[in-house]
């Protein structure tokens, strides 16, 4: 097994290859519960802007061996994801130490705040490995902080970092000693979807308004090109940067050339921003959405009837386990029609039973046992309490395994990618985001 990626951003070029796109599977939509209750609460305190949460710990007892932290965002233009998130990792842990915990011990869960900032996030990734003494660090959410921990923290110190919501497609080319990986669909597939989804509606001229990230322009980029060669024109690409008071000139900037929709490529808060002033100012018609938009807080600032059946793409399971959501709702309440819960709790889960393999808490001996954890010619274990328990007595008794998680998720390629799984096309329906439909995606990172 090769564990040096061997990427850089600069000395190498790649290009990505969609391999296939196969049918449309439609899904009964699930509809999206009211407030989440918990019989753990979230751990993690929201702090003023401009300084870091304090780190917090959850655990189902003694002092765990395996210590994981959790990246999240519990304020800034990511908060409304990162408790719910949190709540697909915490149940994976108490699946875990359920079944009599890794390495005789408890697993450990550790929560920071990354204000959705790359400087509070690194901060935050520094609590957790240099004050809390973390094996690996789950998250962050945002591609922008992502790709600064990994630079600055997870590969310099040695620890690794999975991120189940990043999908920036530059991650992929970070030099990282095969240290960083994700539990998500890179946004090659997403944009592609977005592209088809616009052509579907009808639209042939259609603007962009992304962050200035990774994860915005990487998707606007992407989207554009889909788009293009289907025909359709890309009249701007506007950047715009997060929490703005006001986004009016970058509004008229993405609209002067009076497209038939403007894709909203940002993260929710800022889209609340800039969603009203743009219906209130009549700068907007159809506007169409991605993950980082799928947001129950912006039908709240915007109005479910100025969104009532507008689309948007996320890179979501095809079809969430039963047992899996019946085990959360009964930890946390309804599942919200929200993104990236089960790919967190996947990337728990793929920490905590590397370690168990590697019967190990070194960060290198976890990354290296990681890598056999969805072996073809294993026995497949799924998520869910039965499942774990049944991985955890198969690693026991030296027998190779075949993980396939929550998410979807079954396995990495050489740079820590996924390289297959589903695009969900959702719509806005009476206040709530539904299922559409479902495509397969496959795609290959050549370099």
């Amino acid at each position: 097994m090769k564990h040096s990626k061997e990427k850089s951003a600069h000395g190498r070029r790649f290009w990505l290859v969609v391999l296939s796109v196969v049918g449309i599977l439609s899904l009964v939509a699930m509809s999206c519960g009211g407030s989440s209750k918990s019989s753990t609460p979230t751990p993690a305190a929201k702090t003023p802007a401009g300084t870091t949460a304090a780190v917090s710990t959850t655990s189902a007892g003694a002092k765990g061996q395996v210590k994981i932290g959790f990246l999240g965002d519990y304020t800034g233009d990511l908060a409304e994801f990162g408790p719910n998130m949190e709540h697909g990792a915490q149940l994976a842990v108490k699946e875990l130490n359920d079944a009599g915990g890794v390495l005789g011990q408890n697993v450990v869960l550790k929560t920071a705040d990354t204000q959705t900032s790359p400087t509070v996030g690194v901060d935050a990734a520094r609590q957790l490995v240099e004050g809390q003494g973390v094996q690996a660090l789950i998250g962050a959410l945002s591609s922008g902080v992502t790709l600064a921990v990994a630079q600055s923290v997870a590969v310099p110190d040695k620890v690794i970092q999975i991120s189940p919501a990043s999908t920036a497609v530059s991650i992929a080319l970070v030099q990282d000693d095969d240290l960083l990986f994700r539990t998500t669909l890179s946004d090659a597939g997403q944009g592609l979807i977005l592209g088809q989804l616009a052509k579907s509606l009808g639209y042939n001229k259609v603007a962009t308004l992304y962050v200035n990230n990774a994860y915005g322009q990487g998707l606007s980029d992407s989207f554009a090109k889909s788009f293009e060669a289907q025909g359709g024109t890309i009249t701007a690409q506007v950047s715009t940067e997060q929490e703005q008071p006001t986004y009016l000139s970058e509004l008229q900037a993405a609209t002067k050339d009076n497209p038939d929709a403007v894709a909203a490529l940002t993260y929710p808060q800022s889209a609340e921003v800039y969603l009203k002033e743009g219906f209130d100012n009549n700068l907007l018609k159809n506007v169409l959405f991605c993950d980082g938009t799928q947001s129950l807080d912006v039908v709240k600032a915007v109005g479910a009837d100025k969104l009532e059946g507008m689309e948007g793409t996320v890179a979501a399971a095809a079809q969430i386990p039963a047992d899996w959501q019946s085990e959360f709702e009964a930890n946390y309440g309804a599942l919200p029609h929200l993104p990236y819960i089960p790919e967190s709790y996947d990337a728990v889960m793929m920490v905590a039973l590397g370690a168990e393999k590697a019967q190990s808490t070194d960060p290198i001996k976890i990354r290296d046992a990681m890598r056999t954890l969805n072996d073809p010619n294993g026995t497949k274990v799924t998520s869910g309490a039965a499942g774990i328990k049944q991985a955890l007595d198969l690693i026991h008794q030296g027998k190779p395994i075949n993980y396939q998680g929550a998410s979807g998720f079954s396995g990495w390629d050489k740079n820590g990618d996924v390289l297959s799984g589903y695009i969900q096309t959702w719509k806005y329906s009476g206040g709530q985001t539904v299922t559409v439909t479902t495509q397969p995606v496959t795609v290959q990172t050549v370099q």
